[in-house]
């Protein structure tokens, strides 16, 4: 009878890890994602440069973080999503607009573009 159960149990145990396995995301967008500017400071102090940067993971998460002269000056996380050839990304919890980009893997780096075909952001 402890066989049974220990056998039944084995089954149950294969059958519950098996069906729990979540499917492998491939997407070309994971990865990171950079956008670098200058933005003028004060009249009598230099400049100040800000990276942008999106980290898009497998499952459909991610976090944006901005750097104002290489020191973290604010980040949130998202989610993110493909419909069509469209990714949208939502910054939830922020009253950060939502956005929506499209992937050119024919650049060098490659590219995310905005619908009106700016340059949203380059592959790190």
């Amino acid at each position: 009878m402890k066989r049974r159960h220990t056998l039944l149990g084995l089954l149950v145990l294969a059958a519950v890890s098996n069906c729990s396995r979540i499917p492998e995301n491939n997407d070309p967008i994971l990865g990171i994602w950079v956008k670098s500017s200058v933005e003028p400071a004060a009249p009598e102090s230099t400049s100040i440069q800000v990276k942008e940067e999106w980290i898009f993971n497998d499952v459909y998460l991610g976090r944006y973080q901005v750097y104002h002269n290489n020191s973290l000056h604010f980040y949130t996380d998202y989610s993110w999503e493909l419909q069509n050839d469209t990714y949208l990304i939502d910054y939830y919890g922020t009253e950060m607009p939502k956005d929506s980009v499209q992937l050119n893997q024919n650049s060098d780096p490659e590219q995310l573009l905005m619908n009106s075909g700016e340059v949203f952001a380059q592959k790190e």
